[in-house]
């Protein structure tokens, strides 16, 4: 069995070192509960309406703060976590670091950056350019973060790297009964249950909670079986240190009855995508 830890947390707004002296504690909390990996939300170390803000809280690879979350795999297990990622160069990122070993291992850069409703990533963000995985000891890791999961693109990626889980952090906000748009916790479980099923692979989903500058992010975190079946969710609104155990080999049974990655034809989307940019570039539609 595998133990995951869902820590679904309210961070304090640019406050970084209130909000590294949580990860240490819930980390260590987790730990002790024997979970062997823990993933916190999207931008967990600093808060999400930053704006002009960015710069004040952004970290360099090479940071302390980045160095003193990566020690404490240094004994067991592995953590992912949000952050601000600056740049030599002063782009500033939306980041997930990845740690295991007691090293940071690498960083996943949000690729898709929202600009509709009450989102205006673009004003602030650099973009990301490319997908990453990660070769843990628990297995092939793919991140993404919030709008990257509602591009479908991204997850068919995801399952062309052949990842054995998924995590996908959030600041999804809570909209009230009379808005029009869709309940978000249906359209993420729709999401997370169809990823889940194309890559034949667990999804932790993790969205923080609490308020932040009057907006109420509804929480709700879940994890996902490879049949997309919902195996355990958090509270809604309220913080969380959600434990979920898993078995590898529901992975194992699922791809044997569901053979999906076996038959994916890649060779064939890799054909239509180049014609499809050829007549596009040729102005023919």
């Amino acid at each position: 069995m595998l133990r995951f830890a869902l820590a679904q947390i309210a961070p304090r707004l640019a406050r970084l070192q209130e909000n590294l002296a949580l990860h240490v504690e819930l980390v260590q909390q987790a730990f002790a509960a024997g979970a062997e990996v823990v993933v916190f939300p999207e931008l967990s170390l600093t808060g999400y309406f930053l704006r002009d803000l960015v710069p004040e809280v952004a970290l360099r690879r090479d940071a302390a703060q980045l160095a003193k979350l990566a020690s404490l795999t240094r004994e067991k297990g592995m953590l992912a976590f949000g952050f601000v990622e600056e740049t030599p160069d002063y782009r500033y990122f939306n980041a997930v670091a990845v740690c295991w070993q007691g090293c940071l291992q690498g960083v996943h850069r949000k690729i898709y950056l929202p600009t509709y409703g009450m989102f205006d990533e673009q004003r602030y963000w650099a973009a990301g350019r490319c997908l990453r995985t990660f070769d843990s000891p628990y297995g092939k890791i793919g991140v993404l973060i919030c709008e990257d999961v509602w591009h479908l693109s991204l997850v068919v990626l995801l399952a062309a790297h052949e990842v054995d889980y998924a995590f996908f952090v959030a600041n999804s906000p809570f909209r009230g009964p009379s808005s029009p748009e869709p309940d978000p916790q249906r359209t993420w479980h729709v999401l997370n249950a169809c990823a889940a099923m194309h890559l034949a692979a667990p999804v932790a989903f993790v969205n923080r909670a609490g308020c932040e500058e009057g907006v109420i992010f509804w929480g709700g975190s879940e994890f996902l079986n490879p049949d997309g079946t919902l195996r355990a969710r958090a509270d809604l609104i309220d913080e969380q240190l959600l434990i979920v155990e898993y078995d590898p080999r529901q992975t194992r049974q699922y791809r044997i009855s569901t053979p999906l990655r076996r038959d994916e034809n890649l060779l064939l989307t890799y054909h239509e995508l180049q014609n499809l940019l050829e007549r596009r570039h040729s102005g023919i539609r």
